[in-house]
């Protein structure tokens, strides 16, 4: 007769960024750089209009490539330890200084 021994406990997100190869982070850190320079460019080029994705003069739907470029930069940012303190949660809110 056998015993089933319990289920090892799956690492977490943390653990597992932590583990990764050095070539990997590098890789990361330059994704995330190319990502926010590309979406900074887009989002400076919004009054121009020489490269759109959705037309502007489409009801809602025009504005939704910006929307994705702002939060495609907002992530590349924090992805490289960047953080927009108006942009952090209630809780941590009271971490802040006046």
């Amino acid at each position: 007769m056998t015993t089933a021994s319990p289920p090892e406990a799956e690492p977490s997100v943390a653990e597992l960024r932590s583990n990764r190869a050095p070539e990997s982070k590098w890789l990361t850190r330059a994704l995330a750089l190319a990502g926010a320079l590309v979406s900074a460019i887009y989002l400076a080029n919004m009054g121009a209009g020489f490269v759109e994705l959705i037309p502007d003069n489409i009801p809602v739907a025009g504005n939704i490539d910006e929307v994705l470029f702002t939060l495609l930069l907002i992530y590349c940012l924090r992805r490289l330890g960047i953080e927009l303190p108006h942009l952090r949660s209630r809780e941590n809110r009271s971490n802040l200084p006046p």
